[in-house]
């Protein structure tokens, strides 16, 4: 993303850095449509601090429990 749209993407929490998404997009989307779709993803937000800033909070990834009861 920050490659495509020569932005800079930082962190506030690392771990948040570090969760897998996997998501296919066409090439179309404006930077915010993918920023919400990915924050969405991880439950996280967004805050665009100016034209080459992106802050990305959250808490990071949540643990999968595939344990039914």
């Amino acid at each position: 993303i920050a490659a495509r749209y020569h932005i800079n993407i930082r962190f506030e929490n690392e771990e948040l850095a570090s969760c897998p998404i996997r998501a296919s997009f066409n090439g179309t989307e404006s930077l915010e449509t993918i920023l919400s779709v990915v924050c969405d993803i991880r439950n996280a937000s967004y805050i665009i601090e100016d034209e080459n800033n992106i802050l990305i909070t959250g808490e990071g990834c949540e643990p999968t429990n595939n344990t039914a009861k």
